[in-house]
């Protein structure tokens, strides 16, 4: 049960069951710190694995503490499985721990390693792209349209972090397969300028993508720096960029290891009520820790 991350430069990779993890973080002008947050967690069992990339507005110290709350909230929902009960209560508590005029535009991901289900909520910020095997081909992933009715005009959807509490966030779900990638970013990627002064974009950035070939997943986050450079692109702005990659592993736990995840539980839970790790109470989160056929009982996220 672990969180890894926050607004420093990093450059490193994961690996967890289900999943492997490319991380990229790069302050502007080589600062230790910037306003990107990134962050990835992993549940006491290895089964939920869930991923924030937050562009936070402002800089130095004020950022840095906000990256603090965004950690403390992560671990409080390490064991939740519900993504848009997780995003919303985000959205509440940041709202409420940080400054008048502090927002953040993000992307929050939970990977339900047993099936491989992703679902992603996006809080006003770049769309993921997806690399399909099968097509050879990057794509972006969006929310599928919904028909509007009289009553979504009273709640807004996909607002930035802590703008509006009544914010509603529509999710995603897609199952990755082997061969497959979901690259989250932050906008300085598509806003990056062009030899003739241009922004990027995001068919731009599409297009280096596909330039490249069959991605490698443990240099793609690179050979896309190298390709941004050789287009004569400039970056002048935090970078960060976390590739998704499925690795086939599943979680193998012993009865002792099991009872050892329930014991880290509970300690987790000992220091702070508001920062409790325990896990929803279902058939998956729960019943699924002890049979490893519930894990796999009924649809966890929307399909696409």
């Amino acid at each position: 049960m672990e969180v890894w991350g926050g607004n420093r430069a990093v450059d490193n990779g994961v690996a967890m069951p289900g999943l492997d993890v490319f991380v990229h973080a790069r302050p502007h002008e080589g600062n230790d710190a910037g306003g990107d947050v990134h962050y990835l967690s992993s549940c006491a069992t290895g089964r939920i694995t869930r991923l924030m990339v937050a562009d936070v507005a402002g800089h130095g110290q004020s950022v840095s503490e906000t990256a603090l709350v965004l950690r403390g909230l992560m671990r409080r929902f390490i064991n939740h499985l519900d993504q848009q009960k997780a995003v919303e209560q985000l959205n509440h508590e940041f709202s409420k721990h940080t400054h008048a005029g502090r927002f953040a535009t993000a992307v929050l991901g939970t990977y339900w390693g047993p099936t491989g289900q992703l679902c992603l909520c996006n809080a006003g910020h770049p769309r993921p792209l997806w690399y399909r095997a099968k097509n050879k081909l990057w794509e972006p992933l969006e929310p599928p349209h919904v028909p509007t009715t009289p009553d979504d005009s009273e709640s807004p959807q996909d607002v930035p972090l802590g703008i509006l509490d009544s914010t509603t966030y529509r999710q995603l779900g897609v199952r990755l397969k082997r061969g497959d990638l979901v690259l989250l970013y932050t906008d300085s990627l598509t806003e990056a300028r062009t030899t003739a002064g241009a922004l990027l974009g995001e068919q731009g950035l599409i297009d280096l993508l596909n330039g490249l070939g069959t991605p490698d997943p443990s240099t793609l986050i690179a050979a896309l720096n190298d390709a941004l450079a050789a287009a004569g692109c400039t970056i002048d702005d935090d970078l960060t960029a976390l590739l998704l990659s499925p690795n086939g592993l599943t979680p193998a736990l012993t009865i002792r290891e099991r009872l050892a995840a329930i014991a880290h539980i509970i300690r987790a839970m000992l220091p702070s009520r508001n920062h409790s790790a325990l896990p929803e109470f279902g058939v998956k989160t729960v019943g699924g820790f002890f049979l490893d056929r519930l894990n796999k009982a009924g649809s966890t996220n929307p399909k696409r």
